[in-house]
């Protein structure tokens, strides 16, 4: 095997070079070169470095790069050596005459060299694929790289074999295909910047493309375009971004681009929705632009295309008025941008769709597009490797910490060597055995221990026996102690996905009644998904928020029609989405390459009379009183906030309706209307992938795979018993799928996800074993009935510094969309980075400032309340940690288990040793672990999941 490479620049670079042969293995890997040996020669065909067996002082340097650790005495190789500007060609050979599978691997060391040219020469079979990753690395910027994939190119060199019909295809981090081409003498991207890579051959069957790329993991893969071609190929790399007249992207496929449209923030009560599509065409510097929404809260004025921010952004494009099909949008410069720089905004997810309306004449809807997967025909994820033996059943502390990341609210001491004891499966099994904790049992407790004061709440809670606080301090009491943390975790998913929110001024009354909520998610949270949908529709807090409680039929006379709020977010936000998907999550395209509805208005209209007809289940709550009784009395039996809504057949409307997947017939009741709706819903096809998405980006990546979601998807179908929606066997899927548990899949830089407010403060509580002494996890005196109430004590509510609180979204569609993503590199990398939407400044300059007053406080100087009660703050264990402080190293292995899920980079544990170093002799045990405590917890290894 053999890779070419080129440093650049003026001085000497440090590079390493690694052969991987039985490295492989743990990957899954099979029939691999036993013992690879590799050999650097410079561009005068001189050995300048060479090594057989890598050594033990090298795997620093594998750490620093972010290259995977090989197994300490592997008989791969290793060269780290200094190499002055030139190309350079790494070779393999073997100490074994078995052939096998290999890797070669370039870094830069230093971080200051540029690699300006890779390739890699390679052997194909048929149907076989070659396959060259890199990495254009972060603050660099955007760059400009030729990619070509040589075959009978190669024969000038002498060689023979060679790979007839090339066919070249460019991906990002996502998958989504970002270019492609094929053999064509008469591309003329093979011309370009000849002097760097060397012209074609005339008649050379050889293909190029040119991309402009953030920073960010890619990969190019060359195949035989017939699928039964064979030979040997090359695929080379050159980063041309500095050369004079390079187009932007010239040449390459199509590129698709969605948009899911939102509500503006300033759109307040807008239940408007869409999306919007662009396919991009490199060849013609022009886009196929398709706009679908519908529900704006008044008409539309005008509709556009703008580049850069949402409010301040400049038009690039007008858009036909109303539903817009196939519109060509022809890239020319635009006010102060040129053609080049609004493509180059385009792939970096600056280019947004704003639709103005006259409610909103500053803008309604708006959306950014993101490269995304998307395809006419479908073609099953190949299967993942398989996970090195006892990754389930025997992990090490690293796995079992990131388990616990993925599944809890973070480990607490101990819970790192239940999971080594119990394994992986065995750890899952016996959470999902564990019974529910209840979120209203412990209201009810709180509740009766701290009774809300008559004076110094808000007017509108003053009268409640329950107040919102009581909720609070239940959700948090179980999120830091309960045992049953899976079925938690998995509730919590399931809350930011079917929301009910407190904002909601009926439900900000009614804290028992979200408590029950909750309650139900958890119950479910193992069961079946149709008695979950079935379950949400039928809770009275969902008939609040979503307005279809006592929802009546249409009157022609008064001109009224059913409410379709619920119609349209069951469809929307918790079943099968806006457009069609494929099995493994990515976009259908039509034969006009533009996403396919799911439904249109006329379906949410006719689905809104299914959900007539529905009410309270008590009397006194039910269509004869309006408005309903909303003062809970307390019993489940009574209380129609705490019973599921029943059907009252008299508001119900009978009529015919052409819902999503069929029509219901006419002459049905209530409630036979809607199980066949439910059935429906849980049947399309849609509905396992895009609920499966969710549910594997709330709990372990913001950017699964095609792969991984089609293979959840698969189980959602099937549990592998012929159950369709069996939520244990999704659940237990997602958990133990390779992405979730490979290591090499943790190491991708795309991999993993921002730790949302609330799961990243869970975890530093739990992880510190936070005890409360009065038995109430709010950390202040709120509702003491003898300590009194102090407003100022709010602020040490998590959720109201954080900006995220349980059942507390500012609308339906969470605090964060699923496909919400920053403009820029992680956009242009073809990712979504949802949590990132609630990381703003002040949210990262609070959540420290916090962490530093637990850390670093001193209860028994803070205000005690009266009368000898316990203290109302939460106290803080170090006892795990202080036996350790008297050595650094070790003390950073257990705060990287228990704050970074073992993902501590090496960087980071350098600087950190230092800065505990640098703590004086004096310092006490107990301030040098809080102070390490509180540097591992603002590190950014400690803010991401991976």
């Amino acid at each position: 095997m053999i890779a070419g490479f080129v440093v650049g620049g003026t001085g000497t670079q440090q590079v390493l070079i690694r052969a991987v042969g039985p490295g492989l293995s743990p990957f899954g890997v099979t029939g691999v070169l036993s013992d690879p040996v590799l050999t650097i020669y410079d561009s005068t065909s001189t050995a300048v470095a060479s090594d057989d067996d890598w050594t033990a002082a090298d795997a620093s340097v594998f750490a620093a790069v972010g290259a995977f650790a090989l197994t300490p005495g592997s008989k791969d190789s290793a060269v780290v050596a200094t190499f002055a500007p030139g190309a350079y060609t790494a070779v393999i050979t073997s100490n074994n005459p078995a052939p096998g599978t290999a890797l070669i691997e370039v870094y830069d060391v230093a971080g200051s060299a540029q690699l300006i040219n890779l390739s890699t020469r390679l052997q194909l079979t048929s149907g076989s694929t070659a396959v060259t990753g890199f990495v254009v690395g972060p603050g660099t910027g955007t760059r400009t790289f030729l990619v070509r994939g040589i075959g009978s190119g190669l024969g000038r060199f002498g060689l023979s074999n060679l790979l007839a019909d090339p066919q070249l295809v460019l991906r990002n981090q996502a998958g989504a295909v970002l270019a492609s081409a094929q053999a064509d003498a008469t591309n003329p991207t093979q011309a370009l910047v000849a002097t760097e890579a060397g012209a074609f051959a005339a008649n050379a069957s050889d293909a190029a493309l040119i991309a402009t790329l953030a920073p960010g993991n890619y990969t190019a893969e060359v195949s035989s375009a017939s699928g039964q071609g064979s030979g040997t190929a090359m695929i080379e790399l050159y980063d041309v971004t500095a050369l004079p007249n390079v187009p932007t992207g010239a040449g390459g496929a199509p590129v698709f681009y969605l948009a899911k449209l939102m509500p503006a923030s300033a759109a307040v009560g807008s239940a408007a929705s869409g999306y919007a599509s662009i396919l991009y065409n490199p060849s013609t510097g022009s886009g196929t632009v398709t706009v679908q929404f519908s529900n704006l809260s008044s008409a539309e004025v005008v509709a556009h295309l703008e580049l850069g921010a949402p409010g301040s952004g400049t038009v690039v494009a007008g858009l036909t008025g109303g539903q817009v099909d196939s519109q060509t949008w022809s890239i020319g410069p635009s006010g102060q941008y040129s053609a080049a720089q609004i493509v180059a905004a385009l792939q970096g997810g600056q280019i947004f769709v704003e639709i103005d309306s006259a409610n909103y004449p500053a803008g309604e809807l708006f959306g950014s597009f993101v490269a995304a997967a998307a395809s006419q025909t479908f073609v099953a994820p190949a299967a993942p490797p398989a996970l090195p033996a006892g990754t389930l059943t025997q992990p090490d502390p690293n796995s079992a910490a990131r388990l616990l990341a993925q599944a809890t609210f973070g480990p607490r001491a101990g819970d790192i060597a239940t999971v080594m004891s119990q394994g992986i499966s065995g750890w899952i099994a016996h959470q999902m055995a564990l019974p529910a904790t209840s979120q209203l049992a412990a209201v009810r407790a709180d509740a009766a221990a701290f009774p809300p004061p008559q004076s110094g709440l808000p007017s509108d809670q003053s009268y409640l026996a329950v107040s919102p606080a009581a909720r609070q301090a239940g959700w948090w009491n179980i999120a830091l102690t309960a045992p049953d943390q899976l079925r938690q975790r998995v509730a919590f998913a399931f809350s930011e996905i079917f929301v009910v929110s407190e904002q909601d001024e009926v439900l900000r009354a009614q804290p028992e009644a979200l408590a029950h909520y909750y309650d139900l998610l958890a119950a479910d949270a193992f069961g079946n998904f149709r008695q979950l949908l079935n379950d949400v529709t039928l809770s009275p807090v969902m008939a609040s928020y979503l307005t279809y409680l006592q929802n009546q039929p249409g009157n022609a006379t008064t001109g009224t029609s059913p409410d379709e709020n619920y119609a349209r977010e069951v469809q929307q936000l918790f079943t099968v989405g806006l457009v069609r998907l494929q099995p493994d999550g990515t976009i259908l395209l039509n034969s006009s390459a533009a996403p396919v509805p799911t439904y249109n208005q006329a379906t949410v209209s006719q689905t809104a009379k299914v959900f007539t007809g529905w009410s309270f289940a008590n009397v006194g709550n039910n269509f004869t009183a309006q408005p309903p009784d909303t003062k809970p009395s307390g019993a489940a039996d009574t209380n129609g906030w705490l019973n599921p809504i029943v059907a009252y057949e008299n508001f119900h409307d009978e009529s015919a309706k052409a819902v999503i997947d069929g029509t219901i017939p006419a002459g049905q009741t209530a409630e036979q209307d809607l199980s066949a709706m439910l059935d429906q819903l849980f049947n399309d096809a849609n509905t396992g992938p895009f609920f499966c998405r969710q549910l594997i980006q709330r709990l372990v990546t913001s950017n699964p795979s095609p792969g991984y979601v089609y293979r959840v998807a698969q189980v959602f179908a099937n549990d592998g018993t012929g159950v369709r929606g069996n939520l244990g066997a999704v659940v237990t899927a997602i958990l133990t799928d390779y992405e979730a548990r490979s290591a090499a899949a943790a190491a991708n830089i795309g991999f993993g996800k921002l730790k949302e407010p609330l799961i990243r403060v869970t975890a530093f509580f739990r992880a510190l074993n936070a005890s409360a002494p009065n038995g109430r996890y709010l950390d202040s005196y709120y509702n003491d009935p003898r300590g009194g109430y102090d407003p100022s004590s709010l602020l040490a509510i998590p959720e109201f510094f954080l900006g995220e609180g349980a059942l507390q979204s500012p609308n339906v569609f969470n605090f964060f969309s699923p496909d919400y993503t920053v403009p820029g590199p992680i956009a242009a990398a073809g990712l979504v980075a949802p949590e990132m939407a609630l990381a703003t400044d002040s949210y990262s300059l609070n959540l420290m400032n916090e962490f530093s007053y637990y850390l670093f406080r001193d209860v028994t100087t803070l205000p005690a309340p009266g009368g000898g009660l316990a203290s109302p703050f939460l106290v803080l264990d170090y006892s795990a940690f202080l036996p350790l402080a008297a050595n650094p190293s070790t003390l950073l292995d257990a705060l990287n288990l228990a704050f970074c899920g073992g993902n501590l980079s090496a960087g980071t544990r350098a600087q950190l040793t230092t800065a505990i170093a640098a703590l004086s002799p004096n310092t006490s045990a107990t301030e040098l672990v809080a102070s390490a405590v509180f540097w591992v917890v603002c590190s950014a290894d400690s803010a991401r999941q991976k």
